[in-house]
């Protein structure tokens, strides 16, 4: 597999991004822990930023339509790198509540772009090919980063958050040298 080519970048990348959503995911429960928030605060927080996804995702072309495409996936990477960060930085409940919106509205930026640049311009066989290669990507990393966050979690969950931080940073880079967005 030659990572020059834009799917295999936009593959990869969507490894990374997927994989540290669930890093995100998996380390937020021991993190709001460690703040001495209880459980019905947990799943207050747990349940914030995909609601927010879901509304964004809805929202937000009608909000920033002349962002488009390869930009906007940017913007979600490297937004949900920085609210990744801002979290471990809280200890209070309102303000984690609060950068939770955040990081669900960056989210929604990210998969409905990202899927609709693989799928542009191809069909046929070479559509299954990318959404193949796609699927894979994120589905795998799912598995992996759930080990890797509850082994780092084990040691620091600000460490889990910060890798997975690291991992949207990456994934950010790569989507800019991916070529030419679909818009």
């Amino acid at each position: 597999m030659s990572l020059c080519k834009m799917e295999n970048k936009l593959a990869l990348a969507s490894f990374l991004s997927q994989g540290a959503i669930v890093i995100f995911n998996f380390t937020l429960v021991y993190y709001l822990r460690e703040c001495n928030i209880d459980s019905v605060g947990i799943g207050i927080a747990s349940s914030i930023y995909p609601t927010v996804y879901f509304l964004g995702c809805i929202l937000m072309p009608k909000v920033l339509p002349s962002i488009k495409g390869k930009a906007r996936i940017i913007i979600a990477d490297c937004g949900m790198a920085l609210t990744g960060i801002v979290l471990t930085l809280l200890r209070t409940e309102s303000l984690i509540m609060i950068d939770l919106v955040i990081y669900g509205l960056f989210q929604s930026l990210l998969w409905t772009n990202m899927e609709t640049w693989i799928t542009n311009g191809v069909e046929g066989s070479a559509l299954t090919s990318r959404l193949t290669l796609f699927n894979f990507s994120w589905s795998f990393s799912v598995g992996l980063a759930t080990s890797f966050s509850g082994f780092v979690s084990e040691y620091s969950t600000r460490l889990s958050i910060w890798s997975g931080c690291v991992f949207f940073l990456i994934s950010a880079l790569l989507v800019a040298l991916s070529g030419r967005s679909y818009d």
